[in-house]
């Protein structure tokens, strides 16, 4: 598969022009070839105003040490643990 081709799978189309999600850009080996924890695609997702998932509960909220896992949320549920731990100011996307 030549380049573009590979490109062109990972687009979606926007309102006039095709957007490739940030987060696939930024793991994609044609992007910037990063490997993300579940919090940072969840930031990524939030700042660039894309849809957050709500299934898998990929992200795991630990303790004060970081021994025990407390919680496992999805991108949502996270959204509103923060928001109810009054870490983030938005309550919902």
């Amino acid at each position: 598969m030549d380049l573009t081709a590979l490109i062109d799978s990972y687009k979606i189309t926007g309102r006039d022009v095709d957007v490739v999600p940030s987060v696939e850009f930024a793991e994609a080996i044609w992007g910037l070839g990063l490997t993300l924890f579940p919090a940072q695609r969840f930031l990524m997702r939030l700042l660039f105003g894309e849809p957050l998932l709500n299934k898998g509960k990929t992200i795991h909220v630990r303790d004060l040490v970081g021994d025990k896992v407390l919680y496992k949320l999805t991108e949502e549920e996270y959204l509103s643990f923060l928001y109810n731990e009054g870490r983030c100011s938005i309550g919902q996307q």
